[in-house]
This record gives C-alpha cells, structure tokens and sequence, in this order.
C-alpha cells in the first residue's frame, strides 16, 4: 500500500490580502509579531508546491500569492493556519481563480504536476 498522496488537477489563484490588525508599519516586515513563524509557514507553502510566487505590493499594505490548489476551499483551508491569519494581521480580501495564459517553462512544470493535496 502506498503512502504517497495524489495530485488533483491544478488550479491557479490569486489572493489578495491586506495587512492590518496588530501589525505594525512603523517596523519592517521581518521585525513583525511571529515573523518567524508566519516565515516558516510561507516557506512550506513554496516547497508544497502551494504558494508559486507572493509578496507585498508597493506601499506595504496589500499582499499577492498566486497560488496551486485543487479548489478554492482548499486553498482558504491552508492559508488559515497562517499565525498572521489568526492575530488578524493579514487577512484575505478575495480569491480569484485565474487563467495562466503565460507563464515560464518552470510555472508551467509545477502545474503539470497537478495541484497540491489539500
């Protein structure tokens, strides 16, 4: 019997959030509340193959991932556990699916391998 899960069909989604709550823009990201924490699980996403590219728009406030997920309540099930997700210090503001219509040969690798399990 074989341990390995299986991949579902890819998905690709944008999510955009916004930073607020208890964080601080008078600090820099990294000198956050449970930045370590919220960095380690970011991490995890990139190596699950969850989290394709993601980071902060110009003036701070607003974030963007695009990510693979077999459906949208999987993806909204993983990014949850966030620690900054719980303290209220991002918080998803849409999800929206996306068609990849470019995209480089290593994107389109990824995606061929199929959505991460949820």
């Amino acid at each position: 019997m074989s341990t390995r899960q299986t991949r579902g069909p890819a998905s690709v989604w944008v999510v955009r959030n916004v930073r607020g709550g208890p964080y601080d823009f008078s600090r820099d990201m990294r000198e956050q509340e449970q930045w370590t924490e919220h960095a380690a699980f970011m991490n995890a996403l990139v190596d699950d193959g969850v989290v394709l590219i993601g980071g902060p728009l110009e003036g701070g406030r607003e974030v963007i991932l695009v990510c693979s997920a077999p459906t949208e309540d999987a993806l909204r099930r993983r990014l949850a556990a966030d620690p900054w997700v719980h303290s209220g210090m991002l918080t998803a503001t849409s999800v929206e699916r996306m068609t990849v219509a470019l995209s480089p040969a290593a994107v389109d690798e990824l995606l061929a391998r199929g959505a991460p399990p949820a």
